[in-house]
């Protein structure tokens, strides 16, 4: 999920001031943490205010604790957050004590987090037991207020992709594959919800530029732009040193995507500590690049969409899916179930030959 860094609010921007600034209240190193875990909750998540509460009571054996933030879904508590001052390491022992306010039967939480503005850990409650995840479900009451639009937008955006994902994808149909893939990246659909707007808006580029012939100069401008974002996002998410990318304009569109390829390889190694979509956004996004280096490849240019972007697209998809929909792709070794799924999205796939 698209998180942004640890930052301090102003208390006068405090939520909850009448608890949060109260005397004898929270302790003073913590408070800033929680302000920024709420508002991270509500921009990033897209939970609502009103299903934030901090200082819910919970008896836990003969003792009764206060919970720093308790998320609720339908008014029922669902999510428990434990805030720890910055320098406070120990996620461990802090997931431990946000599953012992979860765990009793006035809350019954099914996931809890423990966050010092560094680090942020989650466990998910799975039959009897709390199990690590990657993240938190986002929520998505903000959208569009009608589930039904929302899932429509998300259905048709994917379905193209999900029909021919896995399989062999050359000449004319990976063209419409790339066009299928601008389509899905251009976002407003639950699968690109909380992915940074920078890299979707890289990937975008790179495919546009796949599909415009190579004597339009406006590829040179959107690889360009890519670059630009790739940048700007490791910037703000202070992920190791500036990208390099310097090629003349003149170049084939090979050339440009080969520098650029090479930058976005320094930012694979920085997926392992991105969080959420991020990560395999990053991922996708070098494997297009090495696929649009086949495609223009001076001597041996190859009209098909590579394994290394089917790999890619699944691993995001099977993350997305599941964070937003609760829905797990098939897997490729299952016949049956894949067969049923490119029946159902069958049709999707016949109005993208249309619209060409």
């Amino acid at each position: 999920m698209n998180r942004w860094p640890f930052h301090e609010i102003k208390p006068d921007a405090y939520l909850f001031p009448a608890i949060s600034t109260r005397e004898g209240g929270r302790k003073q190193k913590e408070e800033p943490v929680r302000q920024w875990c709420a508002f991270e909750l509500i921009r990033a998540y897209g939970f609502r205010i009103t299903d934030i509460e901090f200082e819910r009571t919970v008896r836990v054996g003969s003792k009764q604790y206060r919970i720093d933030v308790l998320v609720l879904k339908e008014e029922q508590p669902w999510i428990v957050v434990e805030c720890k001052e910055p320098d406070d390491a120990d996620m461990e022992a802090a997931l431990e004590q946000a599953i012992s306010y979860g765990v009793p039967q006035q809350i019954g939480a099914e996931f809890v987090v423990a966050t010092n503005g560094k680090s942020w850990s989650v466990k998910r409650k799975v039959g009897g037991s709390f199990v690590p995840v990657v993240d938190l479900p986002k929520n998505v009451h903000f959208r569009t207020g009608n589930e039904i639009v929302d899932m429509v937008q998300t259905l048709e955006a994917t379905l193209p992709l999900l029909h021919r994902l896995d399989t062999m994808v050359e000449g004319k149909d990976a063209q419409r594959f790339l066009s299928a893939m601008v389509t899905f990246f251009q976002g407003g659909h639950q699968l690109t919800h909380g992915a940074s707007l920078e890299l979707l808006s890289a990937i975008e580029d790179i495919v546009h530029a796949l599909l415009l012939p190579e004597r339009e100069k406006d590829y040179v401008y959107r690889i360009r732009t890519a670059f630009e974002n790739f940048e700007r996002f490791r910037k703000y998410s202070n992920l190791g040193h500036e990208l390099y990318f310097d090629v003349a304009e003149d170049r084939p569109v090979y050339e440009h995507l080969r520098r650029l390829h090479i930058a976005v390889g320094y930012l694979l190694p920085s997926t392992l500590a991105i969080p959420g979509l991020n990560a395999f956004l990053i991922r996708v996004g070098a494997a297009i690049l090495e696929n649009g280096m086949a495609l223009t490849h001076p001597k041996k240019p190859e009209q098909r969409i590579l394994p290394v972007v089917h790999s890619a697209l699944r691993e995001y998809l099977t993350y997305s899916m599941a964070v937003a929909l609760d829905f797990h792709l098939p897997d490729p070794l299952n016949r049956s179930n894949v067969s049923q799924l490119r029946s159902y999205s069958k049709d999707a796939w016949e109005r993208v030959e249309l619209e060409e």
